[in-house]
């Protein structure tokens, strides 16, 4: 309950309305807890929110560097399915659309090395490794596409 009053204080960023300096002192005396207490208690509003959708934490941190991939994602798979015919989508179906690009963008490939390797052989090799991974990756996302919901 607590996570939810400090998620919704500071995105109202009612501080300034309340003519408190910074968030650090309205949490303070509005909650009587520190700035980092108040940050920590943002990121479980945020996982209860993601919650909702049947995520884990544990998805939740493997994804977590990767949001703009996530949202780009989500984006385009649900554009893709309101082009398909659907009149409106329901919820169960924008929490599997969810739940399915957090599993596709956690199951990826990682992203290649910034550092080519010095051994030409290695690097022909990765090369090849990263192709494939990449295609089986773009082949799966297409056979999402054309799958019914």
């Amino acid at each position: 309950m607590l996570a939810a009053r400090v998620r919704n204080a500071h995105a109202a960023r009612i501080w300034l309305l309340l003519g408190h300096s910074s968030w650090e002192s309205h949490c303070r005396a509005e909650f009587g807890i520190s700035r980092a207490q108040a940050y920590r208690l943002l990121d479980v509003a945020r996982s209860l929110a993601a919650l909702d959708y049947g995520l884990s934490l544990r998805a939740l941190i493997a994804v977590s560097s990767r949001a703009d991939v996530v949202a780009e994602l989500i984006t385009r798979r649900l554009a893709t399915l309101a082009h398909s015919g659907l009149q409106a989508l329901d919820t169960a179906t924008v929490r599997a659309v969810v739940r399915q690009v957090v599993r596709d963008v956690r199951t990826a490939p990682p992203p290649p090395p910034t550092d080519p390797p010095a051994d030409p052989t290695v690097a022909a090799l990765r090369a090849v490794v990263d192709e494939l991974a990449a295609s089986t990756h773009a082949i799966g996302e297409l056979m999402l596409e054309v799958a019914p919901a």
